[in-house]
């Protein structure tokens, strides 16, 4: 109960409840159908109503203990429940860990009651009906037609052809820098803004890559994209590998003519 010895103006007291009781009305109006939101939500109506001596401890307490129940389900069945939603997509999940990588593209990981897709800032919950459409978002823009996957490997080509390298192989993280500069146009570098900056994110590089390889895609000179290892792991990255079906380290490219012979 609200302390009837507090030297606070009772106008300020009665403003600081009517605030309190409208944080709580919000959280509790705006709760979703995901029980991990809605535990957050339940604790911070409760810490709302704390500060100003309200004790609704005993109505509170009485939802959470089913919703922690649903909220350990979900976190345990999380992989299956993903791996299910994303097959109906027609999206593979590879891997076996707590972090698995979903359409040959991005990384999902699971920490618990967090998950973290790759190339997202904010993290989601392993609600699966919350999740799917952010998802589905973000791997729908990074997907490419043959069309743009041979756009791509022209401006590859281009890049490799002008690095310089002892050999035919050439860094991969090397190539991913310099790949985003090439796809600006001339007119970004006159008045650079981030409305005319052309993005390649991580993920989208890593699926172009996978895809042709998948595809078989050669450069207009009869080159085809060849992947190696590297010892450093500044250079690495988990690339998909069609011809090894499983997720590999890869931290050097080459293109190769048909028949073998390295072009440099």
């Amino acid at each position: 109960m609200i302390d009837n010895a507090d030297p606070t103006p009772w106008s300020d007291r009665l403003g600081a409840l009517n605030n309190a009781l409208a944080t709580a009305h919000k959280h509790l109006r705006k709760a979703s159908a995901d029980p991990f939101d809605v535990v957050h939500r339940i604790n911070a109506v409760r810490q709302a109503l704390k500060s100003v001596g309200v004790d609704a401890d005993k109505s509170l307490d009485a939802i959470l203990p089913a919703l922690e129940t649903e909220c350990v389900r979900l976190e345990a069945e999380f992989w299956g429940l993903l791996t299910q939603a994303c097959a109906a997509r027609g999206w593979e999940v590879l891997g076996s860990t707590n972090r698995r990588l979903v359409n040959k593209a991005l990384f999902v990981s699971q920490e618990g009651s967090a998950v973290k897709v790759e190339d997202l800032a904010a993290g989601c919950t392993p609600y699966i009906p919350t999740l799917m459409p952010t998802l589905t978002r973000v791997v729908e823009e990074l997907m490419a037609s043959e069309a743009e996957l041979k756009s791509f490997l022209g401006v590859l080509a281009k890049v490799y052809d002008a690095f310089p390298r002892p050999g035919s192989e050439c860094s991969l993280e090397a190539l991913y820098r310099n790949c985003i500069v090439e796809l600006q146009k001339p007119s970004f570098w006159r008045n650079p803004t981030s409305t005319s900056f052309i993005r390649l994110s991580r993920p989208a590089f890593r699926y172009r890559i996978s895809e042709i390889l998948r595809l078989g895609i050669f450069t207009t000179d009869g080159r085809a994209v060849t992947l190696g290892t590297t010892t450093m792991s500044k250079e690495a990255w988990e690339i998909y590998s069609p011809g090894e079906q499983r997720v590999v380290i890869a931290g050097r490219l080459s293109l190769t003519r048909l028949g073998g012979s390295n072009a440099d």
